[in-house]
């Protein structure tokens, strides 16, 4: 499983949004550092709230004030910028340390 996703998977146990298949779309959380994401645990695709189209079980990262994103599933997955990958782990580490 990717990092990413076990960081994800850790911030949506701690924040109650576990199954993610819960929600009728997409889940949001707000990331520290100016990340998004939109989770999608549904088997068919999903739009986020600012209509961009999410694969089934795939969770697309983007920062707000770059071009850097990403589509990951639990198996890998797709990053666009240099330290995408980085970037997105430490906003998500951010996020499960919150007190």
């Amino acid at each position: 499983m990717s990092e990413i996703f076990i960081l994800l998977a850790q911030f949506a146990k701690q924040q109650g949004a576990s199954p993610i298949n819960k929600f009728p779309g997409c889940w949001e959380p707000e990331l520290p550092d100016g990340w998004r994401v939109a989770v999608n645990g549904h088997d068919v695709e999903m739009k986020s709230s600012d209509g961009k189209r999410v694969p089934g079980f795939h969770a697309f990262f983007w920062h707000a004030q770059s071009m850097a994103m990403a589509l990951v599933t639990p198996m890998g997955g797709t990053t666009v910028g240099a330290d995408t990958e980085d970037a997105i782990c430490a906003a998500l580490q951010k996020a499960v340390d919150k007190p």
